[in-house]
């Protein structure tokens, strides 16, 4: 064997899987610039692709356009609030994202009535937030 000739690397079993699974996609909605700022890079420090919306207008048309794999959704917003977004959703009859609530308000209840997956209460801890997220993007295990 010549020195320029080495012979292949060894493959693992783990070379043998599909490539890497996409990030997922998750839209943080929140009319509040600091606070969509740093929970978009929490995620993205997380491995997820972000997008953002500062009202529930632009988050429907988001979501109708491009629907991501999760919805981060504050309540209290101008233009349309986050409980518009959510009923509006709920009726619509065609599966929506899930929707982690990331609010002041304490209606949880009623955020999960109509349709949050889950919900985190402001101020919060950054492993809240992830965590509500990941459980949300797992069928069955949110609610």
């Amino acid at each position: 064997m010549s020195r320029l000739a080495r012979p292949a690397p060894r493959r693992g079993a783990s070379d043998a899987l599909a490539p890497h699974a996409p990030a997922k996609r998750v839209l943080v909605v929140d009319d509040e610039p600091d606070i969509q700022d740093f929970v978009s890079m929490v995620l993205r420090g997380a491995a997820y692709a972000v997008d953002t919306a500062s009202d529930g207008r632009e988050a429907l048309q988001k979501i109708e356009s491009d629907p991501p794999d999760l919805v981060i959704l504050d309540l209290m917003m101008p233009a349309m609030d986050g409980w518009a977004v959510l009923e509006r959703l709920s009726r619509e009859g065609t599966p929506a994202p899930p929707i982690v609530v990331l609010s002041g308000h304490k209606d949880y209840e009623r955020a999960r009535q109509t349709g949050a997956a889950a919900c985190v209460l402001k101020p919060f801890d950054v492993p809240q937030v992830l965590i509500a997220c990941n459980r949300a993007l797992v069928p069955g295990l949110a609610k």
